[in-house]
């Protein structure tokens, strides 16, 4: 991620690191304006103005990711600034599966 520091990219990818200490790269986007992407790895954050990004909800989007973005917009967007950061390079349902466990471990 230091390749794009200072570049008009750096807002739309952020790494996070699971209790495995691996490092999962993800693209981030306003929750109102989220692709519908299948089977990635999501994390739902909110902007803390006093504490930063705060990881809410972990999801495996699977076949139909319409209900989960619809539903974590219902449940969090009026608490504040809501991002969907979203992983695609975990091809299985298995890989997925395995990032979410790491990633939820290391919030």
């Amino acid at each position: 991620m230091r390749a794009l520091a200072g570049v008009p990219l750096t807002n739309q990818f952020r790494t996070w690191r699971g209790e495995s200490g691996r490092h999962y790269i993800f693209s981030v986007f306003d929750s109102t304006a989220c692709p519908a992407y299948c089977d990635a790895v999501l994390i739902a954050v909110l902007f803390d103005p006093d504490r930063g990004l705060r990881p809410v909800a972990f999801e495996d989007t699977g076949a139909f990711p319409e209900p989960i973005l619809s539903r974590l917009i219902r449940a969090h967007a009026s608490l504040g600034r809501l991002d969907f950061h979203l992983h695609l390079l975990a091809m299985t349902s298995v890989d997925r599966r395995k990032a979410l466990l790491d990633l939820q471990a290391n919030p």
